[in-house]
């Protein structure tokens, strides 16, 4: 009977192993939620040391056309972080190449770097005081844990912008072709 069990037993653990395996390769689509900080030391006179937090989202496009390579397309709400009386609302599109790496049979970690392009309206209480925009770069890294066709994605996100904002954030893919 002791037997019969530990056969059962591996059994059902090689069975686990081939369902959590690493990610497939193809293209991914995903969502991020997470916490952003913007820090602008000074905006054309307007102000000095904004610097405010606020909850931020992202879709992800993408695809993995080997283990150790990806590209990704983002579009980003950066949402408004505020400081005393001003307030910050940027958004915008990202595509970053990622270099990825496997540390267990279900875990990558990953660096990546892109650029962005992006938009910022600054506010007072009142009204807008200034609209900016521009293309800068994007660099961060992170963790992803797989199981079959469905990714969880932990990620760190500095955009080298006027605001200087940093993104933490979790989300899902998901790898269909």
């Amino acid at each position: 009977m002791t037997t019969l069990k530990l056969i059962a037993f591996m059994s059902l653990l090689l069975g686990l192993s081939s369902i959590t395996q690493a990610a497939d390769s193809g293209i991914y689509a995903g969502l991020s939620l997470g916490g952003v900080e913007a820090n602008i030391s000074k905006a054309d006179g307007v102000f000095d040391n904004f610097n405010g937090k606020d909850a931020a989202y992202k879709f992800i496009l993408g695809v993995r056309p080997v283990d150790w390579l990806a590209t990704e397309v983002t579009y980003l709400d950066l949402g408004n972080p505020d400081s005393n009386s001003f307030s910050a609302d940027t958004n915008g599109i990202s595509g970053s190449v990622l270099g990825l790496t496997s540390v267990g049979p279900v875990i990558d970690v990953f660096a990546k770097g892109g650029v962005m392009n992006w938009k910022a309206k600054i506010n007072s209480s009142k009204s807008q005081l200034l609209s900016r925009d521009g293309t800068n770069l994007v660099y961060g890294g992170g963790v992803i844990v797989h199981l079959l066709s469905l990714s969880v994605r932990a990620e760190y996100e500095h955009f080298d912008m006027d605001a200087g904002a940093n993104l933490l954030s979790v989300g899902v893919t998901w790898t269909f072709f």
